[in-house]
């Protein structure tokens, strides 16, 4: 398993190099004939920075052997085959029947995505408390690693926080908010995540509480978005605008929804089947 680790930590830091290079990329600006807004581009490689300095650190968190680094990596892990596999499935599915779909094509799809799926597949498997117990042994902490990891997921949210000045539209409970109100919105959303990720860490109650009762809300904020499918083309074509890509209408809206489900539907799980780890702390 050491082979493992070290050999996850090289590739996290390719990638590092990978996205700190696109990322000055974008930032330069592809071309001067690009159609691309150069705002755009900017917050893109902004992006990419941010993403590649996390998987410096997360490199060398493997390399000193964290705790920290493998729930890390165990995510990156279990999102990239996650990612791959959807971005799969719905190709074939939304272009079956029309001139994309090809068996050629959706073969060479799934060919570029199968490095993608073995490599997320790996890590979910390998970065395991289980396997990783004679290199990174369990911490003595309460916390346990799903928490942990929807801890570290609302915590580097706030990262974004600068980037709510690119916000010019954002949906809210079926209205789509516009300028600064949107800023105001997403930046409101971005602060008490934070908030609520340290409290996770930190295994305190009124957390877990406090997160069950934000993903409730962003369900119930998901349907009444995606129900309305003239909102959802509105708020699309403004974002695609901001791009200087030309405007389109959402086809399968249902994806999103369905997907968007699925994800606050494992974080409430673990929030609800752990709870036993945050009575001890009260």
């Amino acid at each position: 398993m050491k082979a493992t680790l070290i050999l996850a930590g090289i590739l996290e830091l390719i990638a590092a190099v990978l996205l700190l290079l696109g990322g000055n990329f974008l930032i330069q600006g592809p071309s001067q004939s690009s159609q691309l807004n150069p705002q755009i581009l900017k917050v893109s490689g902004i992006a990419y920075i941010v993403l590649g300095l996390g998987y410096i650190i997360t490199a060398i968190g493997l390399f000193c052997r964290k705790k920290w680094a493998r729930i890390i990596t165990l995510l990156t892990g279990i999102c990239i085959f996650a990612y791959a596999f959807l971005v799969g499935i719905i190709t074939t599915v939304t272009s079956y029947g029309t001139a994309y779909w090809t068996a050629p094509a959706i073969a060479m799809m799934w060919a570029m995505l199968l490095p993608f799926l073995g490599i997320g597949a790996w890590w979910t498997w390998a970065f395991r408390a289980a396997k990783m117990a004679a290199l990174i042994p369990p911490s003595t902490s309460l916390r346990p690693t799903s928490i942990s990891a929807i801890a570290i997921i609302k915590i580097s949210n706030i990262l974004f926080l600068p980037l709510i000045v690119y916000v010019a539209v954002f949906p809210a409970m079926g209205l789509l908010l516009e300028g600064l109100a949107s800023q105001l919105y997403v930046g409101v959303l971005l602060i008490v995540s934070f908030v609520l990720g340290v409290g996770l860490w930190r295994l305190q109650e009124w957390a877990r509480i406090g997160s069950l009762i934000l993903y409730g809300y962003g369900f119930l904020n998901s349907v009444l978005f995606y129900v309305r499918p003239e909102a959802l083309n509105v708020y699309v074509s403004t974002v695609r605008s901001q791009m200087g890509l030309p405007a389109t209408q959402v086809s399968h809206p249902i994806w999103g929804l369905g997907m968007g489900v699925v994800i606050l539907g494992i974080f409430c799980y673990f929030l609800i089947t752990r709870r036993a780890a945050f009575k001890k702390r009260v």
